[in-house]
């Protein structure tokens, strides 16, 4: 167990060094990874210790029962969920044959496309370019350090790929994920055809579902590609999100 603490502090540790240099100081949740690695270390200084000091550092039975019943009860629903964000990432082609594709926004910094938006925004493109006939609702308001909305860089960047204008509506509205969906099925609101949203490969399992809990029409995910220096942190922080819209969604229904 030692050994397990000091190679968990190294590697947690060393990732989050390799995110901040990546993405500076503010990257999306690697906090988390820096504070797995310093609860690593205090374990193994606590092991060290409780060699040094037999008997004086022992936690009492019910303490340590408790632990590892949560961690034990934790670890089987973090890899239930994660087999099912995995399970939509590896996902290729849409069972139904959409009428309407839903591109989820993200950053922009200024008026340029995060890498991540930029993705999206390939895979939505290539999608297009084979099923020209789809429409294309362009998700995303104006947030912090945004000169546009997300929906308006999204439909820029479009157009110079060369999707049809004419295809494409604007949804400028929104902050975040549900907001996105709830605003696009109400310009939708006048059909049922099917739909394809078009987002980050680990975010399609809860775009999906939070889209089945607003819709009866069919909803099918399109997964953006995500660099893997970034997809271990993504996909934790996936994690509570899905676990966080599970919470709220059994609390407000």
């Amino acid at each position: 167990m030692t050994i397990a603490f000091l190679i968990g502090g190294l590697l947690f540790g060393a990732y989050y060094l390799v995110l901040i240099i990546s993405s500076g100081l503010r990257s999306s949740f690697s906090l988390f990874w820096l504070a797995l690695s310093v609860l690593c270390w205090i374990g193994f200084v606590w092991m060290k210790l409780s060699r040094r000091f037999p008997g004086k550092l022992r936690l009492p039975l019910q303490i340590r029962v408790f632990l590892i019943t949560t961690l034990a009860l934790g670890l089987v629903l973090f890899t239930f969920v994660e087999s099912r964000i995995v399970g939509e990432m590896i996902r290729k082609e849409p069972e139904a044959e959409p009428r309407f594709m839903i591109v989820l926004g993200a950053k922009v910094r200024g008026t340029t496309l995060s890498r991540t938006l930029k993705q999206r925004l390939d895979t939505a493109a290539a999608y297009w370019k084979e099923h020209p006939e789809v429409i294309i609702l362009v998700s995303g308001g104006q947030g912090e350090g945004e000169d546009v909305s997300e929906a308006r860089a999204m439909e820029n960047y479009l157009l110079s790929v060369g999707v049809n204008r004419s295809r494409m509506i604007r949804e400028e509205e929104s902050i975040n994920t549900r907001e996105n969906l709830q605003n696009c099925f109400s310009i939708l609101q006048y059909t049922k055809e099917p739909v394809l949203l078009v987002t980050s490969d680990y975010h399609v399992f809860r775009a999906k579902w939070m889209a089945g809990s607003m819709t009866d029409r069919p909803v099918e995910g399109l997964a953006a590609p995500t660099d893997w220096i970034f997809l271990p942190n993504y996909m934790v922080r996936e994690f509570f999100a899905v676990v966080k819209e599970w919470f709220l969604y059994s609390c407000l229904s």
